[in-house]
Formats: structure tokens, C-alpha cells, sequence
């Protein structure tokens, strides 16, 4: 009979001890016994293997149900051609469109349920330390809705460069803010919650509500200085 590592072991102390090596009976009660308790630690373990496969399964898939979500909590396209900065930070449910013409600076913060959709043609940069609230859109491209008899849907999109975006450094965009075409925000504004921004937005200018401020303090030099 072929003996296992533990049974020789065993086996060779028993032998070691002239007393019990003496008494043959004593030495077969020994190896009977490392015999139960081996089978018995192998059905130990049996029955926790058993018990425990299913519970760590189901651990694992949840563990890889959750990272398929962080893999669909964004929406790029395509990815690779983004241009990102240093440390950004991008939120959950957000939508980048046309990437090879979005451009963000370092240290940018968009927020969760945002969009910024650039065109084949027209571009989208976002400077420095901006920050993108929660439900922003960012929109380069319009659908054309000038030809009688077409539907909108099926009308061309209005992409050119003068349609480009470009949001400067230190600049935050409240939640729900929407930027249309063509938008230039200067250094260091601050647009407020839901506002609707269209042409220039001049350096270091608040908006909220209907009230637009120019603070001559948030000039970019006065800010990184």
C-alpha cells in the first residue's frame, strides 16, 4: 500500500519510539487512527468546497457584473482618438461624441449624465481645472431644418469650423447648462445652472439667472498665480 506524506511521517515517529515500535498493536491503532482522521479532514474539506464554490461564484459574478457597468458608464466614440489632459476626471453616463475632435486640458472635471458632442469638422477644446456640472451639453453641430418638404431628421447637420467650441481655463459650467455652436467662453467664468450660453462669453464674467457680471479679478494669471 502506497502511504501518503503525512502517513510516513507519522509512521517514522511511531518507529522512532522504541516503546510503542515494541507493541505491534499499538503501532497498527496508530495508523488506523491517521487514517480516520485523514479521510475525515478530506471530507472536511470536500464539504466546504461544496458549500463555498457556489457563494464565491456568485461573488465573482457579481464582482464582474459591476465592472461591466464601469465599462458602459461611458460613452465614447471613439475613445482612442480623444485628446485628455493630465488627471481628468470623468463621471458616469456621460456621452463624448466625434473624440478625435475633442480636446481637454489637465485636470478637468465633468460630471455625471453630460454630453459634448463635437462634428467631423468642428471641434470642442476645454481648458484647464474646468469643471462640467452634472447634465451639461456641449453641442458643436446642429441638424440643418431650411428645406421645405424634408423631414428635420433626415436634413444634413450644419458642421463647420465656425461652429467650434472653445471653453477656457478655471471655468465652471453649472448643472443643466447647455453651450450651443460656435461658443467661446474666456478664463475664469462662471455660468449658472440651466442658462442657455450662445456667442462670446468675455474673461472672468458670471452669469445666473438673467443677470450677467464681468469680475475683473478671474483673469487667468490672477487665478493660477
Amino acid at each position: 500500500m502506497k502511504l501518503s506524506i503525512l502517513q510516513k511521517f507519522r509512521l517514522s515517529e511511531i518507529r522512532k519510539d522504541k516503546w510503542r515500535s515494541s507493541i505491534g498493536d499499538m503501532t497498527e491503532r496508530e495508523m488506523s487512527w491517521l487514517k480516520i482522521r485523514e479521510f475525515v479532514y478530506f471530507l472536511i474539506r470536500t464539504i466546504k468546497l461544496i458549500v463555498l464554490l457556489p457563494v464565491s461564484t456568485v461573488r465573482y459574478l457579481k464582482s464582474f457584473i459591476l465592472l461591466l457597468d464601469e465599462f458602459e458608464r461611458l460613452h465614447f466614440s471613439p475613445l482612442r482618438k480623444i485628446h485628455c489632459g493630465m488627471d481628468c476626471v470623468i463621471d458616469r453616463q456621460t456621452w463624448l461624441a466625434n473624440g478625435h475632435n475633442i480636446q481637454l486640458g489637465d485636470f478637468v472635471k465633468i460630471s455625471a449624465f453630460s454630453s459634448i458632442i463635437a462634428g467631423n469638422v468642428s471641434t470642442i477644446k476645454i481648458g484647464t481645472n474646468t469643471i462640467i456640472g452634472p447634465g451639461v451639453t456641449i453641442v458643436s453641430i446642429n441638424h440643418g431644418h431650411e428645406l421645405n418638404g424634408v423631414p428635420i431628421r433626415y436634413q444634413a447637420w450644419e458642421d463647420t469650423e465656425d461652429s467650434s467650441i472653445v471653453i477656457g481655463d478655471d471655468v465652471w459650467l453649472g448643472a443643466n447648462v447647455v453651450v450651443l455652436p460656435g461658443v467661446a467662453i474666456g478664463d475664469g467664468s462662471v455660468i449658472g445652472a440651466g442658462l442657455v450660453v450662445k456667442g462670446a462669453v468675455m474673461p472672468g464674467t458670471v452669469m445666473y439667472g438673467r443677470v450677467k457680471v464681468e469680475k475683473k479679478g478671474r483673469e487667468k494669471n490672477a487665478i493660477n498665480g
